[in-house]
């Protein structure tokens, strides 16, 4: 028996994800946590995501990391693709998984796709024909 099934969360850990997860955000919400030692009540940021059951608690390196891929505004996150990932990370002095935020392979040709045509515009240069029809890839399309 899994610990993880005597002790369920309704929030995802490391431990949970078996590989990288490609998820889209259904939404954002504010919740109260009280730290187990100081008995502090403290408001975190929880994703949740389309067809999962478990949260994700967002931290601030994971916020940082989609305010980065989509924006400073939270209510814009909704509907976007990203991929959960875990990488060890050091914390207090010990080596952790912890979930990280990228963004999804198919993801990664559309930006760099959209990047180029913004790039173009601002340098008055002609717009890569890649980024005006959104094929990469030998001919494949990009993703939306």
């Amino acid at each position: 028996m899994k610990l993880s099934e005597v002790y369920p969360s309704k929030y995802v850990k490391a431990e949970d994800l078996d590989g990288d997860a490609d998820v889209v955000i259904k939404e954002l919400v504010m919740e109260e946590f009280e730290d187990p030692q100081t008995k502090k009540r403290t408001q975190k940021p929880v994703l949740y995501f389309q067809n999962a059951r478990k949260g994700l608690i967002c931290n601030k390196t994971n916020a940082g990391l989609i305010a980065r891929l989509y924006g400073d505004e939270t209510d814009e996150w909704v509907g976007k693709h990203i991929t959960l990932t875990v990488v060890d990370v050091e914390a207090f002095g010990d080596v952790v998984s912890a979930i990280r935020i990228k963004l999804p392979k198919g993801e990664k040709a559309a930006t760099v796709m959209f990047l180029a045509y913004v790039l173009a515009l601002a340098l008055g240069r002609p717009v890569p024909a890649a980024a005006v029809t959104g094929r990469t890839d030998a001919g494949r399309a990009s993703p939306p």
